[in-house]
């Protein structure tokens, strides 16, 4: 994927990296425009407790757009939803807007794309502070 990505031309820099709670991304603070995050938050990939790094290397004024499927027994969406409201009650990032969506991505069995859908959601939050 990288690859495919510098090839286009679009970045100024493209860097492979493992994201794990409390460990310090190679990326200097308020780095970055914008963090778009779809499809990693979720169970067996990203834990919500990375959102503090991401939102360290974020720029201040700059927004955090989470999009996540609705999936298992809403444990991990629970977890979610206490790391994003403490962040916000920390007065790190404000919540800018939040959707549902019934038909967020048709379910895929091992055999075929079925007609029915998981649920999912969109957040977008904006970093504290204002852009230098």
């Amino acid at each position: 994927m990288l690859k495919i990505a510098e090839s286009k031309g679009l970045y100024q820099s493209l860097r492979k990296c493992m994201i794990v709670p409390d460990e310090q991304l190679p990326t200097p603070s308020d780095t970055y425009d914008l963090i778009i995050v779809v499809g990693a938050l979720s169970i067996g990939h990203l834990s919500p407790d990375v959102l503090p790094e991401l939102l360290m290397i974020t720029k201040p004024g700059a927004y955090v757009c989470l999009a996540v499927k609705d999936e298992g027994d809403g444990s991990y969406k629970q977890h979610l939803l206490r790391v994003t409201e403490e962040l916000e009650n920390k007065g790190l990032w404000t919540k800018v807007v939040t959707r549902r969506f019934d038909q967020w991505q048709k379910i895929v069995l091992k055999t075929e794309i079925s007609s029915e859908y998981n649920q999912g959601g969109l957040a977008i939050y904006r970093k504290c502070g204002t852009l230098i």
